[in-house]
């Protein structure tokens, strides 16, 4: 046989066994915002939260006026950190983003275990304050996709319990036109790179092992 037919062979076997092995350890977690709403777990932070209204739908949480409203990993996912579903995957909050009525001050997530207002923790997607992270932003029209990976953006705070979800308008100017819609949101958890890698290394180290005791 060719040795060059028996490295292709080899190769494509691989990635076929590397793709369904992935497949398998990839897991989501969809917000039913309805169902946790009806559960009590779409909690108010308290004296940040005032004069606020939200609705929430199977996939969709709309805040109105000046709202901040978090949600407990533990009630959102099953897990009460990320890490204690897995210490080295990635996790991707994936989500859509829309805006009707007058421009809130800061309009967008907070992961922490706190549910006070903490700027490195926050990420300001919209809103005419500068006030926590900008590495996101929302055009201000129709509905914007976005995709964080959480370990890499956190670092440090992965050990997050709580997602907030913000929509600040305490100084009355957007009043209750303002609303700030979130849908369509999962958590995704997907393999590191490296370890996938490693066990693809392995696969065609043992292919190569049995090609060369069977010639």
């Amino acid at each position: 046989m060719n040795i060059s037919n028996v490295i292709k062979s080899s190769v494509l076997s691989l990635a076929l066994i590397v793709s369904t092995a992935n497949a398998g350890l990839i897991e989501q977690w969809d917000f039913d915002f309805e169902a946790l709403n009806n559960a009590g777990a779409i909690k108010s932070t308290g004296a940040q939260n005032y004069g606020s209204i939200f609705s929430a739908t199977t996939n969709e949480l709309v805040l109105s006026n000046n709202a901040w409203y978090y949600l407990s990993l533990n009630d959102a996912i099953g897990y009460s950190t990320l890490d204690e579903n897995s210490s080295s995957a990635n996790f991707v909050l994936s989500f859509d983003l829309s805006f009707t009525g007058n421009m809130t001050e800061v309009g967008g997530l907070q992961f922490s275990t706190s549910v006070n207002p903490i700027f490195d923790q926050t990420f300001n997607i919209f809103g005419t304050q500068t006030w926590g992270r900008r590495e996101f932003a929302y055009s201000g029209t129709g509905v914007q996709h976005f995709e964080m990976n959480l370990r890499e953006l956190l670092t440090t705070n992965i050990g997050f319990k709580n997602i907030l979800f913000i929509n600040d308008c305490d100084s009355g100017a957007c009043a209750s036109d303002s609303k700030l819609s979130f849908s369509n949101v999962s958590i995704k958890s997907i393999p590191e790179p490296a370890s996938i890698a490693i066990f693809a290394l392995g696969l065609f180290g043992m292919a190569a092992t049995r090609r060369k005791f069977n010639r």
